[in-house]
């Protein structure tokens, strides 16, 4: 991740972090920039390494979205243009030593931002505020004004309407979060509300995060597989109305599920 900034041709890289949400918010947003007429070439995390996406003949004036875990950001000496943390909460604490070096990991996704560059984090998680206070840069807070949020059943940006929750194919409030994130960074490049209504009304997300399977016999089944901690079980459970039987496994985090 570190040569990849140091090679990019093109600086305009935004990075977004957090617990749960990152493919999700990353692949909305590169979606959201396409759509408005951008090159865009997403990585990280998500699809191709960062390093795979110089084959693509990154142009200067492309734009780069990479989804960032903590173990690319643990020795990032750089920071993206734009910065997106969103929910953090403890996880991976099979890797890292404790929670406070998973944090500090997050952190450098805006350590070296400097006045320019744009912090973008959730507002109602005290992670998310915490680490954004690391940025030199414009800090933008979502899920409250002036970054994108949900007020009376519709997501609003800059005193605009963009849509109605309930037009969303990803159901889940946990999603109306990552919405507002996407939505957020978008608009520091573009502040399109047709192109936004567009592809945020037509999203319908990605494989293993509430996927849903099949209808059988008026069962419906999800594959939520990559809710591989307590806090997105939890989102999904809410999500989810009416009667529910879960099947629940995984490999062992080091994370407590007494709460």
């Amino acid at each position: 991740t570190n040569e990849f900034f140091k090679l990019s041709p093109s600086k305009n890289i935004i990075g977004v972090t957090g617990t749960k949400g990152k493919g999700t918010t990353s692949t909305l947003l590169t979606k959201l920039l396409e759509a408005s007429g951008h090159r865009v070439h997403l990585g990280g995390n998500v699809g191709n390494g960062a390093m795979d996406l110089l084959k693509n003949d990154i142009q200067a004036d492309d734009w780069v979205v990479l989804e960032l875990s903590s173990f690319q950001l643990i020795d990032l000496k750089r920071s993206p243009h734009i910065a997106v943390c969103l929910m953090v909460a403890p996880e991976h604490l099979n890797w890292h030593q404790d929670m406070d070096e998973y944090v500090s990991a997050k952190a450098n996704i805006f350590v070296n931002q400097t006045y320019s560059d744009i912090a973008i984090y959730y507002a109602q998680n005290e992670y998310s505020k915490q680490l954004a206070e690391a940025s030199s840069g414009i800090k933008i807070p979502y899920f409250e004004a002036p970054g994108a949020y949900v007020d009376n059943g519709e997501v609003i940006i800059s005193e605009q309407t963009i849509c109605r929750t309930d037009e969303l194919k990803l159901i889940g409030q946990h999603n109306w979060q990552n919405v507002c994130a996407a939505l957020t960074a978008f608009w520091r490049v573009s502040q399109n509300i047709e192109v936004a209504h567009s592809v945020i009304t037509s999203f319908l997300g990605l494989e293993h995060r509430l996927e849903l399977v099949r209808e059988f016999n008026g069962i419906k089944y999800y594959n939520d597989s990559f809710a591989s901690a307590p806090t997105a079980t939890i989102a999904a459970i809410e999500a989810i109305n009416g009667s529910k039987v879960l099947i629940i496994g995984g490999f062992d985090r080091n994370i407590g599920l007494n709460d």
